[in-house]
């Protein structure tokens, strides 16, 4: 395309939050429609007043109200796309649809879309939003701006793991795609992302585009003493809570006698703000220092204060501030403000590479004070911040002519060696055979539907009900069938560490793919969805076109396995909502409902989500034949779908399986070398786990070690116990590698909330560290039983500490208690009498 054709192609804008907050967001599109010089439409919040559309109307730009979220919710919420995932798809059908309206309004067109402001939960959305419009995207080159830190340094070394895990997989997904262009806010992040993404060169850094950068502002006369004390948005991180205070030092410091001090806030959203507000405005009416704007500058008039101040402070937290940018400081800097700044933030670094005058933040903000570092000036960098943004997109090298289709992407987002792995996997897959036949050929099949994609690693429920159900001499096989995954939730996977359990799933799912794990008369299958015809939910929502495609995946396992389904037993866990029509479809011999969570009771489920899995629960307890809860919580519940429900609690592993492979975790020879005593934990470390509790008992015995053993996905705050030394994370152990590590330990620890969901379920970790001779201190929850010296139970985080205390003082309980305890609460005691009931001979 000539250059001279490039101002004619169209910018489109995606910003869901303009018209939900100002702040940048509308000083942006104020800009870019005074100088818009091509096609240019905002696709914005559904929250936009009609008078704000109508102002940028007159200025020639139209704004599409298609945006529903909340684009900042996330923003300080910890969790990654597991935990988020429904609100991060959300805001993706939301992208989908505005991209969609995109290529309608310019068909058959290049068209530059830009994002600006992506941290990693939008980064995740817009990826998929671009997966889903599929080949119908492929006149767009997105430009997708990066001004968020990713949770590592310049230089490589980690600020924040969850941080830097949830950016790594967001943002790799967007960097794989052939029409988008990534581009950093600094040069700070400039290296950062590089190092997150594994790229040798920095990203190319934007221009700021919070202004006009044509011509340099002409200074007013800095004598009258203007200092602009606090601009922008009420924000606890940039000093607001404190600015009383700082105020009211001010006016009584002498160096401040001839100064004005200016104020100006917007968005006053909790009581304490409100709060602080008034107490400035109070000051405000009896010192004629102080001049309070209380609401939004425009562009112009941020302009025109920052021309005639002689200082702005940006008192902001240090800690907080110390690889964040601010737009402010970019502002300063383009006057030539000098800015008083906490030393050691960002702010002052980036205040050093532009050559930005700095006010030590202990000294009145008065430009006599002010300092410029030379020395550290970075060269062109200035220009580089500085450009005209609107030139600087228009002049981008289109990236469109090089795309290709989506359907030849392969596994979408995988790219190179996770590609490779599932195709592999997959191709071993359609070469394998059906297993040879166990002793008990004659034996009914069992298919165990799992609700989720971990089966085999941590030992749940449904892997011992699989193995118990395998050791009956009317069983045939049991075929465990994982929950359905796309391919890119798979991709998104690969990218996971050791400490959470993202790669591990990703590694097991192939594992199942290839057939590794069928031993012992069960077999393990996951239908791997492809991304290029089913949304990356697909299975949550079952369609009929994705319902008919895993009824096609099933029957041909059926057919290769010679499982005839209407003379097997479904076992099925709820939730699966493809799994009423599945049956349906198969009509098995005997259904059983093994309820082990009530979804329900879980956090943050809304209303319509509790209403679907409510239908979900009734369509499959209605037809079973067999109803099981694993406590009475859960029981009571579910008897409004089924009144004969029976309770099978949890129960213990009687024969453990061998370990092996340990020797490879770096951590397992510490805990065996330890000369004292270990104190340890086993399980997710979930939003159920306490962790003031914990925090309680690595203080309490600084002399033993406090090993807790699991993934901190769900709950990365976990994390921040490692500031103990006798705290160790060494994530996820597979449960075939678990003994090693429990028979290290002196004591079992079950540390949860009393919450509901804690009230609907029944811990398995207690029977597993029974199994192992480990006896157990346990915080006092629902469905786990004292048991003397075996289990003891607290009321208190003080109680608990002296139950810990006198476990680790007193000798081992007996090996005899654990081998009868094991013995009248194992598997076969549980299920047998029930399985029995069923009569598997008939169907035989």
């Amino acid at each position: 395309m000539p250059v001279d054709a490039l101002d004619v192609i169209p910018l489109a804008v995606l910003d869901p939050a303009l018209g939900r907050t100002g702040a940048h967001n509308r000083g942006f599109a104020e800009m870019m429609a005074a100088r818009a010089s091509g096609p240019l439409c905002f696709w914005c919040s559904t929250d936009i007043s009609d008078a704000y559309r109508q102002a940028l109307a007159v200025r020639g730009v139209n704004a599409v109200p298609v945006f529903n979220l909340d684009f900042y919710r996330l923003v300080h919420e910890p969790g990654g796309i597991a935990e988020h995932w429904d609100w991060i798809y959300r805001l993706a059908l939301d992208y989908q649809g505005a991209l969609r309206q995109v290529v309608e309004r310019w068909p058959g067109q290049p068209v530059r879309v830009l994002h600006h402001t992506l941290s990693w939960e939008h980064a995740s959305a817009l990826s998929i939003a671009i997966q889903l419009l599929g080949d119908a995207g492929t006149q767009l080159d997105h430009l997708a701006l990066l001004m968020y830190s990713p949770g590592v340094t310049a230089d490589g070394r980690l600020l924040d793991s969850s941080r830097r895990l949830n950016f790594r997989l967001a943002f790799s997904a967007l960097a794989r795609m052939p029409n988008v262009s990534l581009y950093a806010a600094c040069s700070e992040y400039a290296a950062a992302y590089a190092r997150l993404l594994d790229k040798a060169e920095p990203l190319q850094v934007h221009p700021c585009f919070l202004g006009d950068w044509r011509q340099r502002p002409a200074r007013a006369e800095r004598s009258t003493g203007l200092v602009l004390a606090y601009v922008g948005e009420i924000k606890q991180e940039k000093g607001f809570i404190d600015l009383p205070e700082r105020l009211a030092a001010m006016l009584r410091d002498s160096e401040c006698r001839d100064q004005r001090f200016v104020v100006q806030v917007t968005e006053a959203r909790t009581p304490t703000a409100r709060e602080i507000l008034g107490k400035l405005h109070a000051v405000a009416v009896v010192d004629p220092r102080i001049d309070l704007h209380d609401g939004y500058w425009r562009d112009e008039q941020l302009h025109e204060w920052l021309s005639m101040a002689s200082a702005l402070c940006l008192d902001y937290d240090a800690r907080a501030y110390s690889h964040k940018t601010s737009g402010l400081l970019w502002l300063a800097a383009w006057h030539g403000l000098p800015v008083r700044v906490p030393a050691g933030s960002w702010l002052d670094r980036e205040a050093r590479r532009l050559g930005t005058p700095r006010i030590p933040s202990d000294r009145p903000p008065l430009p006599r004070f002010a300092r410029r570092d030379k020395g550290a000036v970075t060269p062109g960098y200035f220009e580089t911040i500085f450009a005209p943004f609107d030139e600087w997109v228009r002049a981008r090298p289109l990236a469109v002519p090089t795309l290709r289709p989506a359907s030849q992407l392969g596994v979408v987002e995988a790219g190179g060696q996770v590609e490779a792995d599932i195709r592999e996997a997959r191709g071993q897959a359609a070469r394998r055979m059906a297993r040879p036949l166990m002793e008990n050929e004659g034996g009914i099949d069992v298919v165990l539907f799992w609700k989720q994609n971990d089966s085999t690693l941590y030992g749940r429920r449904s892997d011992m009900v699989a193995r118990y159900l395998a050791s009956r001499r009317d069983v045939r096989r049991v075929m465990v069938v994982d929950a359905p995954i796309s391919e890119a939730r798979l991709a998104e996977l690969a990218s996971g560490d050791s400490i959470d359990q993202q790669r591990w799933i990703y590694e097991r799912t192939l594992e199942k793919l290839r057939g590794s794990y069928d031993i012992d008369g069960v077999m393990h299958r996951v239908l791997v969805y492809p991304s290029v015809l089913f949304a990356p939910d697909s299975h949550e929502w079952a369609t009929p076109d994705f319902v008919e495609a895993y009824a096609e995946f099933l029957a041909n396992e059926f057919e290769l396995e010679g499982i005839d389904p209407g003379r097997s037993v479904f076992w099925i866990y709820p939730r699966d909502y493809s799994m009423p029509a599945l049956l349906q479809r198969f009509a098995p011999a005997y259904t059983v409902v093994d309820v082990v969570d009530d979804h329900r009771t879980w956090p943050g489920v809304s209303v319509a989500d509790k209403q679907r899995l409510g239908d979900n629960y009734r369509d499959l307890l209605a037809g079973a034949d067999l109803a099981l809860a694993n406590c009475e919580a859960v029981r009571s519940s579910m008897k409004q779908f089924h009144e004969d429900i029976q309770l099978v609690p949890n129960g213990c592993d009687e024969a453990r399986p061998p370990s092996h492979g340990v020797e490879a975790h770096e951590g397992l020879a510490e805990i065996e070398a330890h000369v004292g005593k270990v104190i340890g934990f086993v399980g997710n470390l979930e939003a159920k786990i306490d962790i003031g509790l914990l925090e309680s008992v690595a203080r309490r015995f600084p002399e033993h070690l406090l090993v807790l053993v699991g993934s901190t996905h769900a709950n990365p705050r976990v994390r921040t116990l490692l500031r103990h030394p006798n705290v160790r994370l060494p994530g996820v152990v597979p449960y075939d590698q678990l003994g090693a590590w429990l028979s290290r330990f002196d004591v079992g620890l079950i540390p949860h909330l009393d919450m509901e969901l804690t009230r609907h379920m029944n811990p398995l970790k207690a029977h597993v560290y029974l199994s192992w001779g480990v006896p157990v201190v346990s915080t006092a929850v629902a469905n786990v039983d004292a048991d003397g010296e075996l289990v003891r139970m607290a009321v208190s985080h003080g109680a608990f500490l002296h139950q810990v205390e006198t476990t680790l003082a007193a000798p081992p309980p007996n090996p005899g208690r654990f081998r009868d305890h094991v013995a009248a609460n194992g598997w076969r005691a549980r299920l047998e009498h029930h399985v029995d009931m069923l009569g598997f001979d008939q169907v035989r």
